[in-house]
């Protein structure tokens, strides 16, 4: 599938894509001979077709972000081959709904659309609209169920599919893009949108952006705190790297190009799973070539998605470090891929799994303890840590204690017993003595 709307569902916590062109109704000459006009749910890691009651009208290009203000995912636009739309769609409760208001933006495709956390809106920037040779650089907000247009005269270029996602230090950022789809500009420009106003961060990068690319997918993750991009094309090769846009307000890169195992893909789509906690990137076209006109190779229909590393904190031991106490050992476990498979070995020859997990030391001493935890693509992590088990009293009431409470008051009724017997050997022996003379 390719050249569909696809957007992060805070309503139902997963992901939301509509339309498109599927598999097998794309060519490199005539675009998509048949769009889609299906609804496909990602949610617990599985794609989903609905059976929504009503339906916009099958498109391709469509721009889709996710309005938590109120309370589902946007469409706007996009096109098939004989029109170019503007109407206004609200998917929520698991139907779509036609919410066009009076005044919308003018007939537009492959522009960057997404919510704006900071002033809980849409926005709406650049794009292909009927007539025009180069990018429209209009910026429009949805807020509330009404467009308004707030273009102002400092703006980007004019851009044509450009990325476009929440920053981490608040607003929006956006990047890539070009100028015309035929002999285009491509700028290696950042911006950032945020209280109506655009900035050009592009002179405070450090070092450097990514490389302008069009049809790149965009998403902001929360989990890393970045604003991430992936894949799409340029003037000579579609990039394999992924990069994020830290807080710090610089692109840095996240995953290796050799490491990349999802490969190059063109026109492709992701967006940021809250259910799963997973950014989730949804493969489209290959291209052996980009210059100007993209030469496509194949369409693929797979699923990726970008993990943080399994991380785990030190281990923790509750409970009285006594023998014959029960202790829980547990850790904080974060990244990879859930769900994980955790191992214990006590460091006494005995085992046990899951977090937390309970163990009893039968003797006092040193013991390593080793904790292993898998994720479900086989990422591993061990720690190991030392429990020193005493064998001082417990004041827990526990095994030892009682133990330990047996001993004192054995030892206490032996030594009155035994004063008991050498009061009586003294008093005894006073008695057998003779009185003096």
């Amino acid at each position: 599938m390719t050249e569909f709307g696809m957007a992060s569902d805070s309503e139902t916590g997963g992901i939301l894509l509509f339309g498109g062109c599927l598999a097998g109704n794309y060519t490199a000459t005539e675009g998509c001979a048949s769009p889609s006009d299906q609804t496909w749910q990602f949610g617990n890691e599985t794609w989903t077709q609905l059976s929504p009651k009503d339906s916009p009208p099958a498109r391709y290009f469509g721009m889709m972000a996710d309005d938590p203000a109120l309370g589902g995912v946007v469409l706007f636009g996009g096109e098939n081959q004989t029109t170019r739309f503007n109407d206004t769609w609200l998917f929520a409760g698991g139907n779509w709904e036609n919410i066009t208001p009076t005044s919308s933006p003018p007939p537009i495709d492959q522009a960057a659309f997404a919510w704006d956390p900071t002033d809980r809106e849409d926005v709406l920037f650049g794009g292909s609209t009927p007539g025009a040779l180069s990018g429209s650089y209009g910026t429009w907000v949805f807020h509330g169920g009404a467009w308004t247009n707030v273009t102002t005269a400092f703006h980007p270029p004019g851009w044509i599919a450009p990325t476009m996602a929440a920053s981490p230090s608040g607003g929006l950022v956006l990047s890539g893009g070009i100028s015309a789809l035929f002999f285009p500009t491509y700028y290696q420009q950042t911006w950032s949108f945020e209280a109506g106003a655009w900035t050009n961060l592009t002179s405070g990068q450090g070092n450097g952006p990514p490389s302008s690319v069009l049809y790149a997918l965009s998403t902001f993750d929360p989990t890393r705190n970045e604003t991430l991009v992936f894949g799409g094309g340029d003037s000579t090769d579609i990039p394999k790297a992924t990069e994020g846009f830290t807080v710090a307000g610089n692109w840095t890169q996240v995953v290796d190009p050799s490491a990349d195992r999802a490969g190059a893909f063109y026109q492709t789509g992701a967006a940021y799973d809250p259910g799963d906690q997973l950014t989730v990137e949804f493969g489209t076209e290959r291209i052996s070539q980009y210059y100007g006109i993209p030469e496509i190779g194949t369409t693929n229909n797979s699923s990726w998605v970008l993990l943080n590393s399994l991380e785990v904190a030190p281990i923790t031991v509750g409970g009285t470090l006594s023998p014959g106490n029960n202790l829980t050992f547990g850790a904080t476990i974060s990244g990879g891929l859930p769900p994980y498979e955790v191992e214990w070995r006590f460091g006494d020859n005995a085992s046990g799994s899951g977090d937390p997990s309970t163990h009893a030391y039968g003797r006092a001493g040193e013991f390593d303890v080793n904790l292993t935890v898998r994720d479900r693509v086989g990422e591993a992590v061990n720690l190991t840590d030392v429990v020193n088990v005493t064998a001082s009293p417990s004041t827990s009431g526990g095994l030892l204690g009682s133990v330990l409470n047996e001993e004192i008051l054995v030892g206490v009724v032996g030594a009155v017993l035994v004063a008991v017997v050498v009061a009586l050997f003294i008093r005894r022996s006073r008695r057998k003595t003779p009185p003096s003379s």
